[in-house]
């Protein structure tokens, strides 16, 4: 769930009408004078690959067809992809119906997942009935919701009783700002020297959404707001309390990083996923694990508290 002013260089006029469905979705008029028709390619973010994947495991498992919601699907990219595959899935986003995010939002909206994207209400509420979904999932969206605890209680509400939710969460102890790829500036109060350190990482290139023609004020002047307006970074403890008042946890880091191992060929591993698949040998389960919670956060499995 990224706000879509990050990607105002890409920006594109559409045009949006809601039709009456059920679950409440969105249908899209692109303008074809203005803007592309977005080609499809495959998922390219590991986080959605493996999201789509424990879907698929989940659906393998059982006997019946499963309906899954992405919450927080930003641009339907994971929906669409599974939508094509045959599956259930729908989207839910916060910032489609918001007139200052909507432009930007639907113009690099998956076209096969624009019909199943649920618009989130003011009041939180997801435009479904109790006990809709059977999978729910959401990838680095939690560190964007001012009040964790009650969204959180809208997604036990709309999961079945034997439904298995995944996310991917980053955390406060992350030493890297996933939306800027700076170090360490999430943990910096607003302010001259977060500027510096950005300034500093901008000037060697190694941010994200680096562009040559874009100037360092005009790359901070987005972010900058965003990391104070729209990004809410927590602690691991202060997740799994808010996490622990509807579902138990199971962590699935470890089996999450032997997946996109095998799946990313070695010459494409950072020095740091190098690194951490080492250590991963020869350090204690316990210590390792802490790596990756610095490294990328944490990715959980909820299921219902049986009461």
């Amino acid at each position: 769930m990224v706000r879509p002013a990050l990607r105002a260089l890409c920006g594109a006029r559409v045009h949006a009408r809601q039709r009456p469905m059920w679950p409440a979705v969105l249908s899209l008029t692109v303008d074809m004078d203005d803007t592309p028709a977005r080609v499809h390619v495959p998922l390219q973010d590991p986080n959605q690959q493996y999201l789509l994947q424990c879907f698929k495991d989940l659906q393998q498992s059982s006997r019946r067809p499963l309906i899954a919601l992405d919450f927080g699907c930003g641009d339907g990219d994971l929906v669409g992809e599974a939508r094509r595959a045959g599956f259930e899935f729908f989207g839910a986003e916060a910032y489609y119906g918001r007139s200052e995010y909507e432009a930007e939002s639907l113009a690099r909206t998956d076209p096969d997942a624009a019909p199943c994207i649920l618009r989130i209400g003011k009041d939180g509420r997801v435009p479904v009935v109790d006990c809709y979904f059977d999978f729910v999932c959401s990838n680095q969206v939690f560190e964007h919701l001012r009040d964790l605890r009650s969204v959180v209680g809208e997604l036990a509400r709309i999961t079945r009783p034997d439904g298995v939710h995944v996310h991917v969460v980053p955390t406060l102890e992350q030493w890297v700002d996933g939306h800027t790829g700076v170090w360490f500036v999430h943990k910096i109060p607003r302010g001259n020297l977060r500027r510096l350190l950005a300034a500093a990482f901008h000037r060697l290139r190694w941010v994200n959404f680096w562009k040559p023609d874009v100037s360092f004020e005009a790359w901070w002047s987005v972010f900058d707001t965003f990391l104070a307006d729209d990004t809410f970074y927590r602690s691991w403890g202060d997740i799994r309390w808010s996490l622990t008042q509807f579902f138990t946890i199971r962590h699935r880091g470890p089996e999450k990083f032997a997946w996109m191992l095998q799946r990313t060929p070695s010459r494409r591993r950072s020095n740091s996923w190098r690194a951490i698949r080492w250590l991963w040998r020869l350090v204690p389960e316990p210590i390792a694990w802490r790596l990756l919670l610095h490294r990328s956060g944490v990715t959980v499995e909820l299921r219902a508290r049986t009461h």
